[in-house]
């Protein structure tokens, strides 16, 4: 449980945005299975939203450029999406 909470708050703090945020987490293969469903359940529960509402856990990406090199990452390193994946909607205004 930790582990899984330290690589949840290495990963998402500021939206995975900062130069200390991580970009890999490396878990051993005989504990692997049982980790990702793990993180990817903590992940699904991150509330997603306006980074200035005080429910939200997790604000936006700064931009579509920063959204395009994410997903650029996920596609060439061939990892799979195991929690969210889609945009979140925004109203504009």
């Amino acid at each position: 449980d930790q582990a899984v909470a330290g690589a949840c708050f290495a990963a998402f703090l500021a939206a995975g945005q900062t130069c200390v945020s991580a970009k890999r987490i490396f878990v051993a293969r005989s504990i692997y299975d049982e980790f990702a469903s793990r993180l990817a359940k903590r992940a699904d529960a991150l509330r997603v939203g306006d980074p200035f509402a005080p429910e939200t856990e997790v604000g936006p990406l700064v931009s579509a450029k920063a959204l395009a090199a994410a997903r650029r990452f996920v596609d060439e390193s061939g990892a799979e999406i195991l929690a969210g994946g889609s945009e979140p909607c925004a109203e504009r205004g």
